[in-house]
């Protein structure tokens, strides 16, 4: 796994969650067919599962709507990562590039590894 604390998040200065994930390792900003940014595992084909403190957050269509992904990435079966949370409120990042090194409490279908984004403050 690989963990994004508040001192690296503060010193990529990015704007959006995005641009904090877009150079890790193992994992490919993709992007839907309306161009909004989605967390894929390495050469773009499948979502990885994105966690906020704890919990799953699904797509507009549901965690468990399968469309055989005959569409490809698009605005209702993706998790749009930008419009999930505000890059100020992001106090930790943990990548989680396969299912198979993923804790067994974030409960999601994992497959394509995971992102778990933890809020709170990263300023005394």
């Amino acid at each position: 796994a690989v963990f994004i604390g508040p001192e690296e998040i503060d010193k990529r200065n990015a704007a959006r969650v995005s641009g904090v994930l877009n150079s890790v390792n193992g994992i490919t900003m993709s992007r839907t067919n309306n161009s909004n940014a989605v967390v894929t595992s390495s050469g773009g084909s499948c979502s990885m599962a994105i966690i906020v403190d704890g919990r799953q957050v699904c797509p507009n269509s549901g965690c468990h709507f399968d469309d055989g992904s005959r569409n490809g990435l698009t605005d209702m079966n993706s998790v749009l990562i930008d419009q999930v949370i505000d890059i100020n409120s992001v106090a930790g990042i943990e990548v989680y590039r396969r299912g198979g090194n993923m804790p067994t409490d974030f409960h999601v279908d994992g497959e394509c590894g995971a992102v778990a984004i933890w809020t709170g403050t990263r300023k005394p």
